[in-house]
C-alpha cells in the first residue's frame, strides 16, 4: 500500500483473494489468529489504506472479496472471541468459516459505508488450489489419495476466477453492489449473514 501511494496509482478494481486453512491453530506475531488475520483481517487493513489514503477510486471503485460458501457453518460472527483465544474451540473448519463469514459482513458494510463503490462477496466453487497443504494428515492424504475424483469436481483456477473477472468488468449498470455472489448470480444468504456487520467493521479497526 505504501508503495502505490509513493508511485501515486489509483486503483480501479482491488481484489482481496488471500486466504488459508490451518489444521493447528497458529499464532502471529501480533499475537492474532492467522487463519482470522490472514483471510479477513489483512483485507480490511489494506481496504482502508488505500481508502483512507487515496489509493483507490472512490467514485467507481470496485472492492472484491472472495469467500466460500462454508460460511453458512458458521452461526454467527463471534465477536467475543473471533480468535478463538478466549474459550471458543479453534478447528480448522470452523475458523475457516468464521472468516469466510467475516469477508461477507465487511462486504456489506462497505457497501454502506461507501455507496458509491461497487462490492462484492464472491464464492468461487470448489476450485483446485493448495489451500488445505495445511489440513491434518488424516485429512489431507485421503484428498489427495482421491484427487483424480475429486478432479472431476473441481474447477480450474482459471474457472474459480470466472465470476470474479466478471464482477471486475461488468457494466455497473447490470450489477447489484454489496451482494454475495456465486456463478456470476446473486444468491441470498444465510441468515448468520445479515447481522454483525458494524459491529465487525468497528471491533477490526481495534485490531489493526
Amino acid at each position: 500500500a505504501s508503495d502505490l501511494k509513493k508511485r501515486k496509482v489509483i486503483i480501479d478494481v482491488l481484489i482481496l483473494n488471500a486466504g488459508v486453512m490451518m489444521g493447528r491453530q497458529a499464532i502471529t506475531k501480533d499475537g492474532l489468529d492467522l487463519v482470522m488475520q490472514a483471510n479477513h483481517l489483512g483485507h480490511y487493513l489494506l481496504s482502508r489504506i488505500l481508502l483512507d489514503g487515496g489509493g483507490l477510486n472512490l467514485e467507481t471503485g470496485r472492492i472484491l472479496t472472495v469467500t466460500s460458501s462454508t460460511y453458512s457453518y458458521a452461526k454467527s460472527i463471534d465477536l467475543n472471541d473471533l480468535f478463538c483465544q478466549k474459550g471458543r474451540q479453534y478447528t480448522l473448519f470452523g475458523q475457516y468459516a468464521m472468516s469466510k463469514l467475516a469477508n461477507i459482513l465487511f462486504t456489506k458494510e462497505l457497501d454502506k459505508r461507501y455507496p458509491k463503490l461497487f462490492t462484492a462477496a464472491i464464492h468461487p466453487g470448489l476450485v483446485r488450489t493448495d489451500v488445505v497443504r495445511n489440513m491434518p494428515w488424516y485429512l489431507y492424504y485421503p484428498n489427495s489419495a482421491f484427487s483424480f475424483i475429486m478432479c472431476t469436481l473441481q474447477k480450474t483456477p482459471s474457472q474459480g476466477a470466472w465470476c470474479t473477472t466478471y464482477l471486475a468488468a461488468a457494466q455497473a449498470s447490470q450489477l447489484s453492489s454489496g451482494q454475495y455472489w456465486v456463478n456470476r448470480k446473486v444468491q441470498e444468504l444465510w441468515p448468520c449473514a445479515n447481522s454483525g456487520a458494524t459491529e465487525l467493521w468497528d471491533d477490526s479497526a481495534k485490531n489493526v
